[in-house]
């Protein structure tokens, strides 16, 4: 028995160092991005230069072709070891792309048995998608991780824009009665930069929404904890920075209308209006003030989709759900009501509040 349990811990022991040794033999691929010119596909690839000698800088290789997959199969025969997509972080596309090409450039890495699905899909705006390894240097020598970082941030703390992989936006194209949104950045200062979000219509790119209005979807995604925004005062003469530290958003079609109630707990982190905190009512009056701006934002981006036949809410959904009946459209015929109930944090200001409402 006992040498039974040696032979095993010996197998895994010398696995492991199988693995390592293969890894070291492989162009591992961290970062793809792909443009179109000419009807030509144009692809770079970020290999992780895993040499001993030199660990500082990844290679970049470029190639092209008719379609997406013979413009990879040249970039991978130009890799100095056999290619390696498992570590695969982050796919960049430009705006040459997504027009008409996502479909086919989605279905690629779908077939793709080496491709894990949890990179990110983002879109490059105002530029070459190949346009981001511009930022390469010393201090930022692997742009993947660059991208990667830059994003979770979004994602893990600020909650600003609507971040998914490439796995979760393929089950929104699929998802009856839901369409999806992909994150864009853009360069800015040599500096890579969330921009906001490319909205869907099945694999059609249909319009690119800003900073505002995709932290506008994630208060309606139930995303929105720890999303900040800054906004007027009432008296327009200053600013005001709100942090949302709670945030809920329901559905709910009755006789055709669709009621969308949000719930939305918030506080001040600067605020510089004329408005005396230390009186209950100006609280109040800030409360009833910001609940009307969030209302009508919240009628813009509704207007937005609607103007744009993106269903990225996921209003079909609700209505299969509750009919059992699909019509691609029906949603568009759907009338809404927005309810918010918007409350300030009087607690933790520095200084005292009255008592009152």
């Amino acid at each position: 028995m006992k040498k039974i349990i040696i032979l095993i811990i010996f197998i895994f022991i010398l696995s492991g160092c199988y693995d390592y040794v293969e890894l070291t033999s492989l162009s591992i691929i961290t970062t793809i991005t792909i443009d179109k010119k000419d009807d030509n596909f144009i692809t770079n690839i970020e290999v992780l230069n895993n040499q001993k000698e030199d660990v500082n800088k990844s290679i970049i290789i470029s190639g092209k072709g008719k379609t997406i997959s013979s413009a990879l199969n040249n970039t991978f025969k130009s890799t100095p070891k056999e290619p390696y997509l498992a570590h695969l972080k982050i796919i960049v596309i430009s705006e040459s792309v997504i027009k008409d090409d996502l479909k086919e450039v989605m279905e690629y890495f779908l077939r793709s048995p080496n491709v894990r699905n949890e990179f990110y899909l983002v879109l490059y705006k105002d530029g070459l998608a190949k346009d981001v390894y511009d930022i390469q240097s010393d201090e930022i020598p692997v742009v993947s991780d660059y991208l990667k970082e830059t994003i979770d941030h979004n994602n893990n703390s600020s909650n600003n824009i609507s971040i998914k992989n490439f796995e979760a936006i393929l089950i929104e194209i699929f998802e009856k009665g839901k369409d999806s949104l992909i994150p864009v950045i853009y360069k800015r200062d040599n500096t890579i930069t969330m921009y906001g979000n490319a909205l869907l219509d099945d694999y059609k790119e249909k319009v690119i929404i800003g900073y505002n209005d995709s932290l506008t979807y994630n208060i309606l995604d139930n995303k929105a904890n720890n999303a900040t925004y800054l906004l007027s005062c009432p008296d327009l003469s200053n600013n005001i920075n709100l942090t949302i530290y709670d945030a809920k958003t329901s559905y709910k079609l009755k006789n055709n209308i669709l009621y969308i109630d949000v719930i939305l707990n918030t506080q001040i982190d600067e605020y510089n209006c004329s408005l005396d905190l230390k009186q209950s009512s100006n609280i109040k009056i800030l409360n009833d003030y910001y609940s009307g701006v969030f209302k009508n934002k919240i009628n813009n981006f509704y207007h937005i989709i609607k103007e744009n036949n993106s269903d990225v809410l996921g209003i079909g959904k609700i209505i299969y759900n509750q009919r059992r009946i699909y019509k691609e459209d029906d949603w568009l015929d759907i009338d809404y009501k927005v309810n918010i109930d918007f409350k300030i944090n009087k607690e933790g200001l520095i200084f005292g509040v009255e008592n009152g409402n």
